[in-house]
């Protein structure tokens, strides 16, 4: 069972949670624009309000997600905004032989 949810820092009260089947394999990111996205084991990649964890984006992909997303703003146009993770779940191999991704 996954289990995302939001609480207050100062009382650790929970103010919202989704639960579900499908477990959560990425970590969250939180924008300033009040959404947290999430993926699952499911291959659902989600944005949820930050305030109430109603969903308001989804796509389903072609593997479950994993890994860490990350947000990356236009140097030019800062109105932008891009989430990016890999949808493939896959492990990547730099030159080194390290693994990464």
């Amino acid at each position: 069972m996954g289990k995302l949810a939001a609480y207050d820092v100062r009382t650790m009260e929970e103010l919202w949670s989704r639960e579900q089947r499908a477990g959560f394999l990425t970590s969250t990111l939180t924008t300033a624009g009040c959404l947290v996205f999430a993926g699952d084991a499911d291959r659902y990649y989600r944005a949820f309000d930050i305030r109430t964890g109603e969903v308001l984006w989804e796509t389903r992909l072609g593997a479950a997600a994993h890994g860490f997303p990350i947000s990356l703003y236009s140097i030019l146009c800062c109105t932008i905004q891009n989430i990016v993770g890999d949808p493939r779940g896959a492990r990547r191999r730099s030159e080194s032989g390290s693994t990464f991704g």
